[in-house]
């Protein structure tokens, strides 16, 4: 049985606005069941628009590249440097502006049949369009999940994550 998103590439399934959340085109790589995802959301899993598309890993994975991408630990860690809490560095680094989403509380979920998707960082965007001098860096790695349906994940308990290290 294939997978989700198999027999896609990157530049003829996703839009201009996809394209350019990306600094660079993104590695497509298979994520396994079992591979946890989450984001900062003001939105249910499922909506009326589906399942959102743009995730990011729970755990470190390393790319069939051999680049590894950082897990909510490392983003824990990051933001625990600078003294922000890690939603406000996931907004910085994600580059979610104000206008997408109050990213008000964390969403996690976890593949229950592999899939494919296309990680890559982040590219910069206005913090708020009405404040055209703030710019939010990008950087963080995103995962780019299209065609997403409850067929493919479940919603899992964000506490084991959130719990102080």
């Amino acid at each position: 049985m294939s997978q989700l998103n198999e027999g896609f590439t990157f530049n003829a399934i996703a839009s201009p606005e996809v394209r350019r959340a990306f600094y660079g085109t993104p590695a497509k790589e298979s994520l396994k069941a079992g591979s946890k995802l989450y984001k900062w959301t003001e939105y249910p899993l499922s909506g009326s628009h589906g399942i959102t598309p743009w995730w990011t890993l729970v755990n470190p994975l390393t790319l069939a590249d051999g680049t590894v991408i950082p897990g909510l630990q490392n983003l824990h860690e990051w933001g625990a440097r600078l003294g922000v809490h890690e939603r406000d560095y996931a907004r910085v680094r994600s580059a979610v502006t104000k206008q997408w989403n109050n990213m008000r509380r964390p969403l996690f979920l976890e593949l229950i049949q592999s899939v494919c998707a296309w990680i890559g960082k982040a590219s910069g965007q206005l913090e708020d369009e009405n404040e055209p001098n703030v710019f939010l860096i990008g950087g963080n790695y995103q995962v780019w999940l299209p065609n997403l349906t409850m067929r493919y994940v479940k919603q899992v308990s964000a506490l084991p994550y959130l719990q102080p290290r």
